[in-house]
């Protein structure tokens, strides 16, 4: 993916890029749900965020993330791109239409990697992307950026 400069103001590692000013209200921990259709995946990144403190849901369709999210109104949805039954793009073109529900941050989690491919989860609403494998040390650490108000700090190393 390369070194990016999103927004002028922070810098991103090269496995993931950050195009959002929008952030979580910060009056709780940030309500989390994982999307991916490898169970294994989502459970274990379900696992690792729920003992760093983050609530979390785990699903493993387009469909059920959308119910899911309608239902639970997470604060960041990490969503996989390709899915069976309805991708990650598509998922997330019906929530930033949904009306009258709060919008979630939607960070990408894909092995999708090319350039095209970043554009396309940006055009569709995405605020932020990571290339699979990420490191389960690193993505807390992130998600916890994503939410943080202030953003006075670097953005961190995923």
């Amino acid at each position: 993916m390369g070194r990016s400069v999103i927004r002028d103001d922070f810098e991103v590692s090269p496995k993931c890029a950050i195009w959002t000013r929008r952030r979580c209200d910060g009056a709780r921990p940030p309500r989390v749900l994982v999307v991916d259709d490898y169970v294994d995946t989502a459970d274990a990144v379900g696992m690792v965020l729920a003992v760093d403190g983050f609530p979390t849901e785990v699903v493993y369709s387009g469909r059920q993330a959308i119910e899911a999210s309608e239902r639970w109104h997470p604060d960041i949805v990490l969503l996989d791109i390709w899915m069976p039954d309805m991708s990650g793009l598509q998922v997330a073109a019906h929530l930033r239409s949904s009306t009258g529900v709060p919008q979630p941050i939607l960070v990408g989690h894909s092995a999708l990697s090319a350039p095209g491919d970043l554009q396309a989860a940006k055009d569709a609403g995405f605020d932020a992307y990571c290339s699979k494998p990420t490191d389960a040390d690193k993505l807390a650490p992130l998600l916890r950026y994503l939410c943080d108000a202030d953003r006075n700090s670097s953005a961190p190393r995923a």
